[in-house]
């Protein structure tokens, strides 16, 4: 089901897609890696916003690999922050 969502939603061709937490469920390390491909189908960063959920924080090693995975998509349009990440 989540591939005929995806293929619609990318015929659709949106401005902006949001993702809204939630990307993985136990905020493994492998988790993330497939969460960067899957947000790498809907567009680069600038098209593409994700806001972390709690599953994608499960754990502090989770959520470290979480910014640092997923970063360029938690970053503000106008890119990152000197100094580091602005999120959250």
């Amino acid at each position: 089901m989540i591939t005929a969502l995806t293929a619609d939603l990318i015929a659709q061709a949106p401005d902006h897609v949001a993702f809204t937490g939630d990307i993985v469920n136990l905020a493994l390390p492998a988790e993330f890696a497939h969460a960067r491909a899957f947000l790498k189908l809907f567009g680069n960063p600038r098209d593409v916003t994700m806001v972390p959920g709690n599953h994608d924080a499960y754990t502090a090693s989770g959520f470290a690999e979480c910014l640092n995975t997923l970063s360029p998509w938690m970053e503000p349009d106008s890119g990152p922050a000197p100094g580091g990440p602005v999120f959250p």
